[in-house]
């Protein structure tokens, strides 16, 4: 076994034994607009907790028990949503038996690949056929349009597969994009799975299914590792298709904020998160730890082996798993100890942000503006004079009343501008591209 597959395997046990308390935020972050939600889900082996060692490792569970949701499971491995002959459990079927003395707040239609590998036809738009695919999705959703009047139901297509066709000569992309548009004529939200770079999930390629699939030759079910890892990315998704441009609406604190920080914090939706569910404390002090999460989030949660913190000891959750990869790639200095709850100063946040526009971006700086000018320019630390000097050339730091201030604590609310700054840099360079 490669030493990386052993080290993916060890932090999806670690992940599996600590990530129903935390894995969806940081120890000092903490968002509820999913919190005390019921969602019911009808689906297949992607929500049924397929080949792992427990149902809970699932990824559905997994944003359950981190937003304290109540999970209404009715996912069975192999099912369809279309009938038919070659069809299992379907869902079109499945959903008249769902219970009606309960009352979720979301519904999750998720399905697809079985109707694809069963060659389940994909009929017409306008059909209500429950033996081909269309006609099942759209009886199906009236179903349970019917069934729960007041909940958001929103659909869940399948990975991203090859180009095998099926007996009916359909690619797995065909019920995508029937989910899609049937859905979207609705009006309704659907999670498209099949974009990689949305997603996370590439299938296709063969280093991701060898540390997250359950074999390397399976394109369709995750591991634990797989599950952990995707969770978030779903959460974040729902809460803003639930919340979206709202988001900064449900902050008490920020009813008279600068419309540049109420701007910043839309725009940061699923990536930083208040202190409490209406609470996002602008003039509080910024975080090592915070700025370390919000920059993980930023980046895709991307997978990391983790590393040993004699003040991080909660090995697998996000605030862990976000120091790791941001000392793995040098945005902070090497050290035993992260010092997860140090304020952040002006010049510290310069020369990370600077670290993560030029590591992790790739973005190149071609100008700076000069210290000199400022009275206090010579203050800066040396190792933040060229990053402070980009920072303000690029607009991610302002002046503050004519002066740097490079000692100065950054505040939660100054935090998610300069952050907001780095998200539209980051958009600037990919249209270079």
């Amino acid at each position: 076994m490669g030493r990386y597959r052993f080290l993916a395997l060890l932090l999806a046990l670690s992940l599996f034994l600590t990530v129903p308390a935390g894995a969806l935020d940081s120890m000092t972050e903490v968002r509820d607009g999913l919190e005390g939600k019921t969602i019911l889900v009808l689906g297949d082996s992607f929500t049924a907790g397929y080949g792992l060692v427990f149902r809970e490792q699932d990824w559905s569970y997994v944003i359950a028990g981190a937003r304290n949701m109540t999970l209404l499971d009715f996912s069975i491995s192999g099912s369809s949503i279309g009938a038919g002959p070659r069809s299992l459990y379907p869902m079109v079927v499945r959903c008249l038996m769902l219970p009606e003395d309960v009352s979720p707040d979301i519904v999750l239609l998720q399905g697809g690949s079985n109707d694809f590998t069963k060659g389940i036809p994909l009929g017409e738009m306008g059909s209500w056929d429950p033996e081909t695919f269309y006609g099942a999705v759209n009886l199906t959703i009236s179903t349970l349009r019917e069934k729960y009047p007041d909940a958001l139901i929103a659909g869940f297509t399948p990975w991203a597969g090859d180009e095998t066709r099926n007996r009916e000569d359909q690619v797995q992309q065909d019920y995508v994009d029937a989910m899609l548009e049937i859905f979207g004529s609705l009006g309704l939200p659907c999670y498209d799975a099949s974009n990689m770079d949305a997603s996370g999930v590439r299938m296709p390629q063969d280093g991701f299914r060898s540390l997250y699939s359950l074999r390397p030759t399976d394109w369709y079910h995750l591991n634990a590792l797989g599950h952990a890892s995707f969770a978030p990315t779903f959460a974040r998704w729902l809460e803003d298709t639930l919340y979206g441009a709202e988001y900064a609406d449900q902050f008490y604190d920020l009813s008279d904020a600068p419309e540049d920080l109420r701007a910043a914090v839309s725009d940061l939706t699923g990536v930083m998160g208040g202190v409490s569910g209406h609470l996002f404390a602008p003039t509080r002090s910024a975080t090592r730890l915070t700025l370390a999460v919000t920059l993980y989030r930023m980046a895709g949660r991307p997978f990391t082996p983790g590393r040993s913190f004699e003040d991080l000891e909660d090995a697998g959750t996000e605030g862990y798993l976000a120091a790791s990869w941001a000392m793995d790639w040098g945005l902070f200095l090497p050290s035993d100890y992260f010092m997860p709850d140090q304020s952040i100063t002006r010049e510290m946040l310069s020369a990370v942000l600077c670290r993560y526009f030029t590591l992790v971006l790739q973005g190149d700086i071609d100008a700076l503006t000069g210290l000199g000018a400022f009275p206090d320019g010579g203050d800066v630390s040396r190792y933040a004079v060229l990053p402070m000097g980009w920072a303000l050339h690029a607009g991610v730091l302002s002046p503050r009343d004519g002066v740097l201030r490079p000692k100065a604590a950054v505040s939660r609310g100054q935090l998610a501008v300069a952050l907001a700054a780095i998200r539209r840099l980051a958009r600037e360079e990919q249209a270079k591209e």
